[in-house]
């Protein structure tokens, strides 16, 4: 499974980074500073990323996953930079929205802003009881899991409007993933 992630950066270098967050600049509505330092942030992970595949380190012992925050109050320009973000991911790197990276917010209208989905659908979170029970029994025809399936590509998951979300969607979220991601260490070792 290492070696098919390691094409996931095959389209990405230092040059058409450079030159891509150049072209944004240049645009009627271009990202201030602080916005430009996140873009910067976000080429620079992938970057790393790429240099890690490149040199077959081991999942394992390579570093740590981004995990951040881009806080600001409202109508400043937060979810612009996830839809720059996403924009990166399809000029730069060619990927594809809900295979190398997924959006997500907890309500609908939050992610319809930046063509996503909902943390409860994406994350086939338990909205009751009955669902609930049934959740784990959900597989395609093939028999795999669905999360299992939804993040066999997934290099990140963009959250917009994370406040709005309870802890304990975000915790249920985060359980279905590793769960997702574990099963697929397991069936690829």
């Amino acid at each position: 499974a290492h070696e098919l992630q390691a094409n996931v950066y095959a389209f990405l270098n230092q040059e058409n980074a450079d030159e891509w967050l150049q072209k944004i600049q240049l645009e009627d509505k271009a990202p201030n500073a602080e916005q430009l330092r996140f873009l910067q942030a976000v080429c620079n992970r992938c970057l790393t990323e790429k240099q890690e595949f490149a040199r077959a380190i081991a999942p394992t012992v390579a570093t740590e996953p981004e995990r951040s925050c881009l806080l600001a109050p409202p109508g400043t320009g937060k979810s612009e930079c996830i839809k720059w973000v996403c924009r990166f991911f399809r000029d730069c790197l060619q990927w594809t929205a809900g295979v190398q990276y997924q959006c997500l917010a907890s309500q609908n209208r939050m992610a319809s802003l930046i063509a996503g989905t909902t943390f409860h659908s994406w994350g086939e979170i338990p909205i009751d009881l009955d669902y609930a029970s049934n959740r784990d029994k959900k597989t395609t025809p093939e028999g795999y899991k669905t999360m299992f399936l939804k993040c066999a590509g997934i290099r990140w998951i963009l959250i917009d409007e994370i406040s709005t979300a309870g802890l304990v969607i975000l915790g249920l979220l985060e359980k279905a993933v590793r769960k997702a991601c574990s099963s697929q260490l397991h069936a690829s070792g």
